[in-house]
């Protein structure tokens, strides 16, 4: 085994990622990119590594996507490692200017990134986290996140359809799902799987 692989192993074994974000929408906890960081940059110092993220533009068509490079170099040596993330931009997004969309998606690859480079498991609830009986249905809050999810597919707005969704508990979407006819749920998804992630 290589001195860069020996250091991945310790990383990805010690790593310790707690989610310290909390959806108060879907009543969870999540880890976001910073959460990620925060965490492993302790560990790079301990291995002697470097961790580099790199931003790479990529047009596919006419559709502007965003390439995720995250490279893990030991220092000693120089050898690394490099895992690669796919991020399709929204040609727009709600309320957001064309750099904070950029951003959002970088955000977005690079979580994921990280999250196949370290092995994290990025379920929304641990085990123990998880509640011990069904949680009520709100639905006011459902028929919110109906109107926004429509409203994202009027707009082509796949990211932000994607996070609404990723919000939800099982239960919640399972509940939504319902609310859509044929048409409506063949074009989400649609929408959803053109929000392409590669790990």
């Amino acid at each position: 085994m290589s001195e860069i692989h020996r250091k991945l192993l310790t990383i990805q074994t010690k790593l310790k990622a707690p989610k310290n974000s909390f959806n108060k929408f879907g009543n969870y906890k999540y880890r976001n990119l910073e959460d990620i960081m925060e965490a492993v940059k302790p560990l790079l110092s301990e291995v002697g590594a470097t961790l580099t993220l790199s931003d790479v533009p990529v047009m596919v068509g006419e559709r502007h996507y965003l390439q995720i490079v995250a490279k893990l170099t030991c220092i000693e040596t120089g050898d690394y490692i490099e895992n690669t993330a796919v991020a399709m931009e929204p040609h727009e997004q709600k309320g957001m200017a064309p750099a904070q969309i950029s951003g959002a998606t970088s955000s977005y690859a690079r979580k994921y990134c990280l999250n196949a480079l370290f092995c994290i498991d990025d379920t929304k609830y641990a085990d123990s986290e998880k509640p011990a009986t069904k949680p009520r249905i709100n639905k006011k809050q459902m028929q919110e996140s109906v109107s926004a999810i429509l409203a994202g597919l009027e707009e082509g707005d796949a990211l932000g359809v994607k996070e609404v969704v990723h919000e939800l508990t099982d239960d919640e979407q399972s509940f939504i799902w319902q609310q859509f006819d044929t048409a409506q749920k063949s074009a989400i998804k649609a929408l959803i799987h053109s929000l392409t992630v590669t790990k």
